[in-house]
């Protein structure tokens, strides 16, 4: 686990690394990879190592109304439900984490708009696009947090 204190480039590098398109990426004698391929966000444990935090944020790369593609072939089935498996997890933890630790703000963030893009896309004017979004969705979020 790492916070702010503790990030480096390596440990962002690592946080990019998809295995096949960017290679893993060595920490502290540990290969690491994006996270995000083989779990999801891990709000429960990191409240268990510091619950003294006052707010936790998970964020969620779907917006609440967005739908994937009708799947055409078994592969994208399989890519659609897996996807489905971890938007559930993430929504169960978040959840959970309130539950356990209701001193600490847990909030979850969606995109204010469906991405609608896959997560190996690599579409330079699509993710130009999603940039602006999150942007502004982070200043929706930073005045919303500054009026309370």
């Amino acid at each position: 686990m790492f916070d702010n204190r503790t990030v480096t480039v390596d440990v962002l590098m690592a946080a990019a690394a998809v295995p096949g398109l960017f290679p893993p990426v060595k920490v502290d004698g540990a290969l690491l990879v994006d996270g995000g391929i083989t779990g999801r966000a891990p709000v429960l444990e990191a409240l268990e190592a510091d619950a003294t935090l006052g707010r936790a944020v998970v964020v969620m790369s779907y917006a609440p109304t967005e739908r994937g593609a009708e799947p055409t072939s078994m592969r994208r089935a399989l890519e659609e439900s897996f996807e489905l498996s971890m938007i559930q997890q993430i929504r169960r933890d978040t959840e959970l984490a309130q539950l356990r630790h209701p001193r600490v703000n847990v909030q979850l963030l969606t995109p204010s708009a469906p991405l609608l893009l896959r997560p190996l896309d690599f579409d330079a004017d699509a993710m130009a696009r999603l940039l602006a979004l999150g942007r502004s969705d982070a200043l929706t979020c930073l005045e919303a947090w500054t009026r309370r």
